[in-house]
This record gives structure tokens, C-alpha cells and sequence, in this order.
């Protein structure tokens, strides 16, 4: 099951857990000075991306993984597992 395109980059919906686990998440980034632009779902279904300011190499590597690191302790709190591999699913867009 895929979500239709017009779904795409549509904002949360607060129905779902993944809204409060994303604005977690953006704080605790957010406490560290690493500015998430964005967040938002993706073509498939319970799939969502955030989007990071562009900065220098070195600094985006850090902060990247310190991003990684977040997701990973946050989501478990709110009942959700975070893969952070692209398109972890045959068959179904990313």
C-alpha cells in the first residue's frame, strides 16, 4: 500500500504518534544548535523525513550523526523503530 502522491510531503497528522516522536526529536536537535528545516511524510505508508539546513562537510557529518543518535533514543519512547537506511523495503518507495 502506498499513499497517493498528492500525500506526498504532506504535513503529520496528529493522529499518529510519529508527530509527537518528530517534534521530540527537532527539540532535542534543536538543544544541541542543529536546525532541522522540515519534516515531513514520505510516498510510503508510516515513512517520514526530515530535512536538515545545508552547512560546511564537517559540520553536517556531526551533526548528521548526532541526528542518527536522537532518532534512535527518541522513537523507542513514543513506540516506534526508526530505520534510517533508504528505501528499507522491496518493492516500496522510500
Amino acid at each position: 500500500g502506498q499513499e497517493m502522491c498528492d500525500h506526498y510531503m504532506a504535513p503529520l497528522s496528529s493522529a499518529t504518534p510519529a508527530l509527537a516522536c518528530m517534534q521530540e526529536i527537532q527539540e532535542e536537535c534543536w538543544k544541541m544548535g542543529i536546525p532541522l528545516k522540515t519534516r515531513h511524510r514520505e510516498v510510503a505508508p508510516n515513512q517520514f523525513e526530515f530535512a536538515p539546513l545545508f552547512g560546511t562537510n564537517t559540520t553536517q557529518i556531526d551533526q548528521n550523526m548526532w541526528v542518527m543518535q536522537i532518532i534512535e533514543e527518541v522513537a523507542p519512547r513514543h513506540g516506534l523503530a526508526a530505520l534510517l537506511q533508504e528505501k528499507p523495503f522491496n518493492e516500496v518507495n522510500g
